[in-house]
């Protein structure tokens, strides 16, 4: 089953229910409109009544957009269509705006960011291998990426370094410079490579952090090493010290001492 668009604007029924234009006999007629209008677009059931027939909500694209929703971000507005009679007695479809907060929209702009992630489009065409039939066609990806993002890339011949927002471990930082290079297959192809490091971009848009170094371990002192045999192997005994090998005494006291005794003798 292919998934339904949402509505707009410009699509003729919505702006006869816009304007309150149509003209049914009956109930039952109106609803046959509605019921093929709700087979063509996306409905949203958790904001209608499921206890009321004669209404529904939608969301609409550039529906009744104000200067001041445009530069929050929205794409378009929720509706209710509603089924109601007129003085005539005739029945016709109503659209009214709904205010909705925009984090509730399906559609909404992006907001702006200093750096791309990993969903950029560009970065899902490296990361998902997306094949180009020229270099060029793949060096202009690049290029479009600069120009997006002046400040924080340098371009080079069919390579891009960018400062980007990746899945990082933790402890790391969230945005690290990366490596977009054209790279020539083997069928002829072209696809752009992500590198961090000289390390590759997994498909998940995850950088791995560097294996640790081990640390040296240290040189054992003469003394604590095995002496070997030609039965076995044991430790060797360390040397007792004579009297003659002790240090003499020193210090001021020492040599007062010493003369008291030279002085009795």
């Amino acid at each position: 089953m292919n998934k339904k668009n949402y509505a707009f604007v410009a699509h003729e029924s919505v702006q006869a229910m816009i304007h309150s234009l149509f003209r049914f006999q009956t109930l039952e007629q109106a609803q046959m409109i509605t019921n093929k209008f709700a087979e063509e677009f996306t409905l949203a059931p958790k904001m209608s009544d499921p206890l009321d027939k004669k209404s529904f909500v939608l969301w609409v694209h550039s529906l009744e957009l104000t200067e001041k929703e445009k530069k929050e971000g929205f794409l378009g507005n929720f509706g209710r269509i509603t089924m109601h009679q007129i003085p005539s007695g005739k029945w016709t479809l109503t659209l009214t705006k709904l205010d909705v907060p925009l984090r509730k929209h399906p559609m909404r702009k992006p907001i702006a960011r200093r750096h791309p992630n990993m969903g950029h489009p560009v970065m899902r065409a490296a990361l998902r291998t997306k094949k180009f039939s020229t270099m060029q066609e793949a060096g202009e990806q690049l290029m479009n990426l600069h120009e997006e993002f002046p400040e924080i890339s340098v371009p080079g011949l069919n390579k891009l370094k960018i400062m980007t927002y990746v899945k990082a471990t933790k402890g790391q930082s969230p945005v690290q410079r990366l490596e977009l290079q054209v790279i020539k297959r083997d069928e002829g192809e072209y696809v752009i490579e992500i590198r961090q490091n000289l390390k590759k971009i997994d498909k998940k848009g995850f950088v791995a952090p560097p294996a640790p170094v081990e640390a040296a371990k240290p040189t054992e002192p003469a003394s604590m090493q095995l002496a070997v045999s030609n039965d076995a192997a044991t430790p060797a005994a360390p040397d007792k010290a004579t009297p003659s090998d002790k240090p003499a005494s020193s210090g001021h006291f020492t040599k007062l001492v010493s003369k008291s005794r030279k002085k009795k003798k």
